[in-house]
């Protein structure tokens, strides 16, 4: 059966996902893929083969801004959906594109392995004809969002497994680490514009324990999310830290691929989103502030591929710890666990493969 397939990519990571299922189904299909006006995507589209329809903007911080920004959105992206006459979506539960595809009654397809992004579920899965997440999450984490257990279908997988086996790009940029032969720490903060974080500031207390004491002899590289966050960070370092236990910190945006960051990290910090995973699962010792503690974390930490530390106290002790440890071992365990995993994009073009044809919005 011959589709037309619409992709709706909002992040990073979904367009890390989604590129290895976009390029095995343009092969079969006619494949249409959007994104929007947003602060990492836009380095990575220049790095990446994949140039996505750039439809929209990011909302930013607040909520009168992301429902004007949704609003202008579905409007620009109603007229490119209506020229291509989509017979599926498929999206990381995007709230825009998921209620076109209502509208026109056209069937969409979500990802999802964050139920803890509760006001964007509430928007996509009662009107989601299947979701598609990770084996370790259970239904009724969805299911308490509108959506019925039987169109929840697992598949034995964690996505990072998957977004870190791409080919890495941009390897002949200068890295950011100030010191050479120093070991290298990076730093991901938690993505405080989103709508699931109810404060800004969260990772304050373990970048300052980290810096101050790293920031002499190693090479600390804070990795923001935008740049309101990249100055906050920055003058949190200035105003706490004395200047030379700063002196190999550095507070970047993401211009790079991270997979080529993490080739080049001796430890990660993270906060426990897709970066931390693929940290993990690529065999980097990986720490993750625990911010949003899920399944996925608590797999990783048990297959002793990550370690979770929610006590700012404690951050440094374990960061020392993990410098020591030892990088083939965390590797082997990384690559034994990822050989374990089925790959999502067959799950995906199975289900392609017995969907009904559309029947309008109430089907």
């Amino acid at each position: 059966m011959y589709l037309n397939i619409w992709f709706d990519i909002l992040t990073p990571k979904q367009l890390h996902f989604f590129e290895p299922m976009i390029r095995r189904l343009e092969a079969d299909h006619n494949v249409m893929y959007t994104s929007r006006q947003y602060g990492e995507v836009a380095p990575l589209v220049r790095i990446r083969d994949i140039k996505p329809e750039i439809i929209g903007r990011h909302g930013g911080g607040t909520l009168e801004s992301k429902l004007k920004a949704g609003i202008s959105r579905m409007d620009k992206l109603l007229n490119r959906v209506l020229d291509f006459s989509p017979d599926v979506l498929i999206s990381c539960t995007s709230p825009e594109a998921g209620r076109i595809a209502f509208g026109l009654g056209i069937k969409h397809i979500a990802f999802s392995d964050c139920p803890h992004q509760a006001a964007v579920m509430k928007l996509t899965l009662p009107f989601a004809w299947k979701l598609l997440t990770p084996w370790l999450i259970p239904a009724k984490e969805f299911t308490t969002y509108g959506i019925k257990r039987n169109d929840v279908i697992h598949y034995k997988a964690i996505d990072a497994a998957f977004t870190i086996k791409r080919k890495e790009m941009g390897g002949n940029m200068p890295l950011p680490f100030v010191k050479k032969d120093a070991p290298n720490i990076l730093i991901r903060p938690v993505e405080d514009f989103a709508s699931y974080v109810s404060k800004s500031g969260l990772a304050i207390p373990f970048i300052q324990r980290v810096v101050f004491e790293f920031g002499t002899d190693y090479n600390v590289v804070v990795l923001a999310r935008y740049p309101d966050q990249a100055r906050s960070i920055r003058n949190m370092i200035r105003t706490s830290i004395p200047a030379p236990k700063r002196r190999s910190t550095r507070v970047i945006l993401m211009k790079y691929d991270g997979k080529h960051l993490l080739n080049n990290t001796d430890l990660f910090v993270g906060s426990g989103g897709t970066m931390t995973m693929e940290s993990a699962l690529y065999g980097v010792p990986t720490l993750s502030y625990g911010v949003f503690p899920s399944t996925l974390e608590t797999f990783l930490a048990r297959k002793h591929l990550l370690k979770v530390e929610p006590d700012p106290d404690n951050i440094v002790k374990q960061a020392h710890q993990m410098l020591k440890s030892n990088r083939d071992q965390i590797r082997k365990r990384a690559d034994a666990a990822v050989s374990e995993m089925e790959d999502p994009a067959d799950v995906l073009i199975n289900l392609l493969a017995t969907m009904p044809k559309n029947q309008g919005a109430s089907s």
